[in-house]
């Protein structure tokens, strides 16, 4: 039983009033992020501190070996994983996969969000995209588009529809003119950016901004896809079907099993 005294004299409080002014208190801590909807106390956010962990430790982490390298999971399993769980974010709709380069240290490490409708890759279509700058000072939260596999020129257009098409908040800056870094790949992200939301490592935003900010950007894409559907304008290729991990590898096991070859089934998912 929780006791709450009165401020103004010796006596308690009756029930109704104290139950009356706790409950605002913890609703008050709630609005400011430091409790939970079920009122637990929230520590540091794991988003943030994944996000700050790359940016301090990144620069570091180049100097050394590639390969099984910590940081790589955190961008490639941790931040993905914990994206995932947003209730927000429909797993079963979108694809989230993270970089930090192929057998190398990317220049520009970066966290795609992608809806299955427009893409499953990087390369082509558009789609929500951390990218951490190369001097690991800033991080934006970008709506940019596949560099690979898209010319300049329907990069422009895209990007001048979505900037037309859609209300942003002041949050939001629609433009490219974001500053990733002096490599040639960091000079083709910022080119494929149409609009962004840019951190500093200085000042961070709390946990529940960045995921506020996120979710804002998941609606404009959203916003935009329903749009270009409408139109069936932008969106030119069919959508890549999305497979379950139990689905693959039964696929691979018929696929063996086919070729008149038999393996446990222990050993196909060890080898995947």
């Amino acid at each position: 039983m929780l006791i709450v005294r009165n401020s103004r004299g010796e006596n308690l409080m009756v029930e109704s009033v104290a139950e009356y002014r706790t409950r605002n208190i913890l609703q008050w801590l709630e609005q400011v992020g430091l409790v939970d909807e079920e009122w637990n106390v929230k520590v540091d956010g794991e988003l943030r501190l994944s996000f700050l962990k790359v940016m301090n430790e990144y620069l570091t982490a180049k100097n050394g070996p590639f390969a099984g390298h910590e940081l790589g999971g955190t961008v490639r399993n941790v931040i993905p994983s914990l994206l995932g769980s947003l209730y927000f974010i429909d797993k079963n709709q979108y694809t989230i996969k993270g970089s930090v380069g192929q057998g190398n240290w990317a220049s520009v490490p970066w966290v795609a969000v992608m809806n299955n409708q427009v893409t499953t890759s990087t390369q082509r279509g558009y789609y929500i995209v951390y990218l951490f700058s190369e001097d690991m000072k800033s991080l934006y939260l970008t709506i940019a588009q596949g560099v690979t596999e898209t010319s300049k020129d329907e990069m422009e257009k895209i990007s001048q529809a979505l900037r037309n098409s859609i209300s942003m908040s002041d949050r939001v800056i629609k433009g490219n003119d974001l500053n990733l870094g002096q490599s040639s790949k960091a000079r083709e992200y910022e080119l494929s950016t149409a609009a962004y939301i840019p951190y500093s490592i200085d000042n961070m935003s709390l946990e529940d901004q960045l995921l506020s900010d996120l979710e804002e950007m998941v609606r404009y894409y959203e916003e935009f896809i329903m749009i270009n559907n409408n139109e069936n304008d932008f969106i030119k290729d069919p959508p890549t079907p999305y497979y379950s991990m139990p689905e693959i590898i039964e696929q691979i096991n018929t696929y063996i099993a086919s070729k008149g070859f038999y393996y446990e089934k222990d050993e196909i998912i060890n080898l995947l």
